[in-house]
C-alpha cells in the first residue's frame, strides 16, 4: 500500500509542476501569443480578473 500511495503522490506532484509550468509559460507569452487574436477580448470579458 505504501509504494502506491507514493506512486500516486509522485504522479500528482509531477502532474501539477508540468501544469503550473504551462500556466506560467501561457501567462508569460500571452501577450505576444495572443496579441491581434479575440482571445484577449475572452478573457478580458471573464471575471478571472476579479
Amino acid at each position: 500500500m505504501p509504494a502506491v500511495l507514493r506512486h500516486r503522490m509522485v504522479a500528482l506532484i509531477v502532474t501539477l509542476a508540468v501544469a503550473a509550468v504551462a500556466v506560467a509559460l501561457l501567462f508569460a507569452a500571452g501577450n505576444d501569443t495572443f496579441a491581434g487574436t479575440n482571445w484577449d477580448n475572452v478573457v478580458a470579458s471573464t471575471t478571472w480578473d476579479d
